[in-house]
């Protein structure tokens, strides 16, 4: 099994347009997963496309526990977790 995306963002897309608050990642995203496949998909026989999307919602963008470590609009921060599930689940599904 290969994991496409466990907790791994690469810092630039988080700082070029706020990572998985951003639809721009759901193409990133699908692109990434078209290389992977592509230099991989012969030796790669199952594929995970991200890795407990609910944690990387709240924990990142909700409770400041994961990275990128916002606080949702709720608390006081700037965080949208339910728009980063959203984007999870469209790139998933990319």
């Amino acid at each position: 099994f290969v994991t496409l995306y466990h907790w791994d963002l690469p810092q630039g897309l988080q700082d070029k347009y706020g990572g998985w608050e951003d639809r721009a990642i759901i193409h990133d995203f699908a692109n990434y997963a078209r290389v992977c496949f592509h230099f991989f998909g012969d030796r790669v026989k199952h594929w995970i496309t991200i890795n407990e999307g609910w944690t990387v919602a709240i924990h990142g963008y909700e409770e400041a526990s994961n990275a990128p470590g916002l606080l949702g609009k709720d608390v006081g921060g700037t965080g949208d977790p339910y728009l980063v599930g959203h984007n999870l689940l469209l790139a998933h599904a990319t």
